[in-house]
């Protein structure tokens, strides 16, 4: 999860769509009062879900992926990337409250409000999340790519790790700018080592991202 820094503005980079589905969405939803001992049960990821598409300093939706590319591209050998660069709309500001912890919940392809309404075989359009907890079998689905001053670059992976994940972690990527990342698992701890994309050039293009980032 993440905590909400003094500005109160999180900021949401799309740097990479390297997954095969084409029609994601990513919400952020605060997890201030919601009960964190349920976390996981259908009403915890219910009332998530309506969080990240309140538009308000509870959540928002920050990435549709059918309508938004992403800022890096490229083609690996175990799938295609379906990014649209034309369509990269650049940095994200979203208010939320400062010391409020967030998580993140990604529907592989489809809507938040279709994670709601999917039939039980509709996995695709079941809600994975940053919080391994909230997944099935406490899953990890998330990891920290980077870690800067500026910010924190972090992947889902947007297939079950039970069920044929490639477990690579780069389906869908962001940087995380204005909060402070708690308990995010590294990349390395995760990813599969016949999977590991860190060191190809769209790699080192997403970790180098913050190289020539202007902290002034």
């Amino acid at each position: 999860m993440f905590q909400v820094e003094e500005s109160g503005e999180v900021i949401i980079d799309f740097l990479c769509d390297g997954g095969y589905y084409q029609g994601a969405e990513v919400g952020i939803f605060s997890l201030d009062d919601m009960d964190l001992s349920e976390t996981g049960s259908d009403a915890f990821i219910e009332e998530a879900i309506n969080r990240a598409q309140s538009n308000s300093t509870n959540g928002y939706t920050v990435i549709r992926n059918i309508d938004k590319g992403a800022k890096f591209s490229a083609n690996l050998y175990w799938e295609n990337d379906f990014n649209d660069q034309e369509q990269y709309q650049g940095k994200q500001t979203f208010l939320m409250n400062f010391g409020d912890t967030f998580g993140l919940v990604l529907v592989p392809d489809g809507t938040l409000d279709e994670a709601l309404t999917a039939t039980d075989w509709a996995i695709k359009k079941d809600p994975l999340f940053s919080v391994s907890a909230a997944n099935i079998n406490e899953r990890i689905q998330f990891a920290n790519i980077k870690t800067d001053i500026q910010g924190t670059i972090v992947g889902f992976e947007d297939g079950y790790l039970d069920i044929g994940s490639n477990q690579d972690y780069n389906d869908i990527i962001l940087d995380v700018e204005g909060a402070k990342s708690i308990g995010v698992d590294n990349i390395e701890d995760v990813i599969a080592s016949n999977r590991n994309w860190l060191d190809m050039e769209i790699g080192q293009e997403i970790v180098g991202y913050f190289d020539n980032y202007n902290y002034l």
